[in-house]
């Protein structure tokens, strides 16, 4: 199966606080925004009754260089942002840092360096990923530098002790919806730190809806 996934096919929350693709606001939390039902469509589900997500998407948008609304500067294209509202209520460090790594994104940018984006930029990138599921589990591989995200939805703990360029991802079922959190992120990708704990949330819809909403 092949599509795209964009704000008219699938809701994708990445959260809480990140910016200026670079920056990730450490221990903030956003206003919670459910993602608007769609009615009469039926969503598809596998053979264990859960949400059907598997097949190739990719995003078009430019929330990979900043989840706000952006003009254009060297390097970025203008674009539309993906935050509900507009706002992200960064703690003036956060704002302080993201000025600097923007100021800075030429030798900080980890996707400059073909190092691995972080999360949530990654489901923003320009290039495709594909979503494999299955009972317990659900695992995401991307084009951009063969990343992948194996993310348990067993009730498994997270790994305790250890730190991952995309974090350590468990996920749970709420209804329709998948929500993944993430712990235990390196400090490599020049956005998140290791006290970032990033929730975000896949929700099937049949096109719509309003701009990803993002807690």
């Amino acid at each position: 199966m092949k599509g795209t996934l964009k704000t008219n096919r699938f809701v994708v929350a990445a959260a809480v606080v990140f910016a200026a693709a670079f920056v990730i606001l450490p221990n903030a939390q956003l206003a919670q925004t459910s993602a608007p039902k769609s009615a009469g469509y039926t969503v598809p589900r596998t053979s264990d009754g859960k949400p059907d997500f598997r097949g190739i998407w990719q995003s078009r948008n430019t929330a990979a260089y900043d989840l706000q609304d952006h003009t254009a500067s060297l390097g970025i294209p203008a674009g539309r942002g993906v935050v509900v509202g507009g706002e992200i209520p960064y703690l003036p460090e956060a704002a302080a840092k993201k000025k600097e790594n923007f100021k800075n994104r030429a030798t900080r940018d980890s996707v400059s360096r073909c190092y691995m984006a972080g999360v949530p930029r990654l489901m923003y990138l320009p290039f495709p990923f594909q979503i494999f599921q299955g009972p317990g589990w659900v695992a995401i591989l991307s084009e951009y530098v063969h990343t992948y995200r194996y993310i348990r939805t067993d009730g498994s703990p997270h790994i305790a002790d250890l730190d991952f360029w995309m974090g350590d991802p468990r996920g749970r079922w709420e209804g329709s919806t998948l929500v993944i959190d993430s712990v235990s992120f390196n400090d490599k990708t020049g956005s998140i730190s290791p006290a970032t704990f990033t929730v975000k949330n896949f929700t099937p819809s049949n096109g719509s809806h309003a701009p990803t909403p993002i807690r």
